[in-house]
């Protein structure tokens, strides 16, 4: 449990920083800029390493499913709270 919870805040944490970023470019309100950070992040990273990775693991496709629906639940709470957070 320790290592998951290290893992999600160094996601949060890369998350807020490419958040801002997002944020400084398009002039977008923090929410704004937090759930289309996080839904990028998510597609471009996340859905397809996931993706990959079981099809060579040959895992079910349920399953992929389910980790990836996971994934992104997780990046989009991230962002959301984030975005709600900031001042």
């Amino acid at each position: 449990m320790p290592i998951m919870l290290l893992a999600a805040l160094i996601a949060a944490y890369i998350l807020a920083h490419f958040m801002f970023m997002a944020h400084a470019f398009y002039h977008d309100s923090w929410l704004g800029a937090g759930v289309t950070t996080a839904l990028w992040l998510w597609a471009g990273i996340s859905l397809t390493t996931l993706v990959v990775h079981n099809a060579l693991d040959q895992r079910p496709f349920k399953l992929t499913l389910l980790s990836c629906g996971n994934r992104f639940l997780s990046l989009l709470a991230m962002g959301l709270i984030l975005g709600w957070l900031h001042p």
